[in-house]
């Protein structure tokens, strides 16, 4: 039956926030440092050692032996000479990964909840786990960032010379951006690119914080120098440091001592293990998954490895992501006490001092 009435509202449209703008609630917020160490170039043969798949974990012994000094080098001696030498020994660094030390986020909906709104089951349970996995892969990388700024960084080699021409004080290489005048100092490149080489490095990227990124930014453009007949950009592409900012590396360097500004970090001297205990039904004749339960491995943006736990208890559904990784460091003394490359360990540490 029909009731006079005046023209009815329309009823409140309700669009989700990625329908109405370019959804700023959801801004990216990358981690440099992560996506290297999940790299091709960050991954090592420890990461698959230590983890092998399956849902196995093993302990390794690296094996190493420091290289002799040069002074342990007898001179006029007869030859051939009889005279007994210094015993050969390896030195071992035991590697091991606590699968205990991990990283979860859970969500908890209700089944009834999901009755009247609009949007549709599979979007909002889609909403809910990628939240889940975007806030362990932050929370993964700022760990991560504080475990190589607090933990990591070795030495310079030991004659490395800072850019004012002074001998290092390990750990921080120290350079400027600017000149006394105010001028861009254009020899920050050539005291890296000189450090590199001195300790014997081949290439490097440095993770920073916004002053020496954005100093890499300028030389990227071939800006402010060409009044000085200094080519930056040229530099830049010769000498082949990488610089990119990261700000939870920049928030980890400032937190330590001598906050220095920039970490650089050598090709193959750090290794990211990430285990995956879901893996443990691959080959076995058996479902992953029953009627309420589902474990199985998943991915992040940056390629984070993540186990993922769903349960339906009588209704209450839940929703887990883990995340469990450990960054791992070459060995401290693979150079004995007096070698010039003494605490060398492919991380190491810049430090901006601009003149006053």
């Amino acid at each position: 039956m029909s009731v006079f009435s005046t023209l009815v509202d329309c009823p409140n449209l309700q669009v989700y926030l990625d329908e109405a703008f370019a959804r700023p609630g959801n801004i990216t917020d990358r981690s440099t440092f992560l996506e290297y160490l999940l790299s091709e170039a960050g991954r090592q043969g420890l990461s698959f050692r230590i983890a092998p798949g399956n849902g196995k974990i093993r302990n390794v012994e690296v094996l190493y032996s420091q290289r002799y000094l040069e002074n342990e080098v007898s001179t006029n001696t007869a030859n051939p000479n009889c005279t007994p030498g210094e015993p050969y020994s390896d030195r071992i660094t035991t590697y091991t990964m606590d699968t205990s030390a991990n990283f979860t986020k859970s969500t908890t909906f209700e089944i009834g909840d999901l009755e009247r709104t609009c949007r549709t089951n599979p979007d909002i349970f889609m909403d809910m786990l990628s939240k889940d996995i975007d806030v362990v892969e932050r929370r993964v990388a700022t760990a991560m960032a504080t475990k190589a700024a607090t933990s990591l960084i070795g030495n310079w080699a030991s004659d490395t010379l800072n850019q004012d021409g002074t001998t290092i004080t390990n750990p921080n290489l120290v350079v400027a951006t600017k000149l006394a005048n105010g001028n861009i100092d254009p020899t920050l490149y050539t005291t890296i690119d000189n450090a590199k080489q001195t300790t014997g490095y081949d290439a490097g990227m440095v993770f920073s914080n916004q002053l020496l990124t954005r100093y890499a930014k300028l030389a990227e453009t071939g800006c402010c120098v060409t009044d000085q007949g200094v080519d930056l950009a040229e530099q830049l592409a010769r000498f082949g440091v990488v610089f990119s900012w990261d700000r939870r590396v920049a928030a980890a360097l400032a937190a330590i001592g001598g906050t220095p500004d920039g970490l650089f970090v050598a090709p193959g001297s750090l290794a990211l293990v990430t285990y995956l205990k879901s893996e443990w039904s691959n080959g076995v004749p058996m479902v992953r998954e029953s009627a309420n339960y589902l474990y199985m491995p998943i991915f992040g943006a940056t390629g984070l490895p993540m186990d993922l736990t769903v349960k339906d208890d009588c209704g209450q559904v839940t929703i887990s992501v883990t995340a469990t990784p450990e960054l791992f460091g070459m060995p401290d003394d693979i150079f004995q006490a007096g070698d010039i490359y003494e605490g060398v360990t492919g991380v190491n540490a810049i430090k901006i001092t601009n003149p006053s």
